[in-house]
C-alpha cells in the first residue's frame, strides 16, 4: 500500500510541475491536487447517482459533492417552505419526520435540522 500512495505522490508531483511549466499562472500545489482529484472523480459520481440501488443517503451525499462548484444558495425561501407537509427525504423512513422545509439545491424536502447543510 505504501508502493502504491508513493507512486500516486509522485504522479501527481511530476503533473504539478508540467501544469506549471506550461501555464503562466502558479497554483498551490495543494489546490492543484485537489482540483485534479476532483476532475478525475467526478465522471464517476456522475455515473453512481444515477444507480438506483445506492442508498438515498449516499446518493444525497453524492448530490453534494457534485454540486460543491455551484454558488451557495439558501436552503429554503418563502416559496419552497409554503405548502404542505411531507416527509424529511434525509432522513429514515423509520422516523417519518414531516416538514415544509426544501432544500433548493437538491429539490427534495429536508428536516429543519439539516438546513445547515449547504
Amino acid at each position: 500500500m505504501v508502493v502504491f500512495y508513493r507512486i500516486v505522490d509522485l504522479s501527481g508531483m511530476n503533473a504539478y510541475i508540467l501544469y506549471n511549466m506550461h501555464q503562466p499562472k502558479n497554483i498551490d500545489r495543494g489546490d492543484f491536487l485537489k482540483s485534479l482529484a476532483r476532475s478525475l472523480v467526478r465522471p464517476h459520481l456522475q455515473r453512481r447517482v444515477g444507480c438506483r440501488q445506492l442508498p438515498r443517503e449516499l446518493r444525497l451525499v453524492i448530490k453534494r459533492v457534485l454540486a460543491d462548484d455551484v454558488v451557495e444558495e439558501d436552503v429554503q425561501s418563502p416559496e419552497t417552505s409554503k405548502g404542505k407537509r411531507k416527509a424529511c427525504s434525509i432522513c429514515p423512513p423509520k422516523l417519518h419526520r414531516m416538514t415544509v422545509h426544501m432544500c433548493l439545491l437538491l429539490q427534495s424536502r429536508m428536516f429543519a435540522m439539516f438546513s445547515i447543510l449547504v
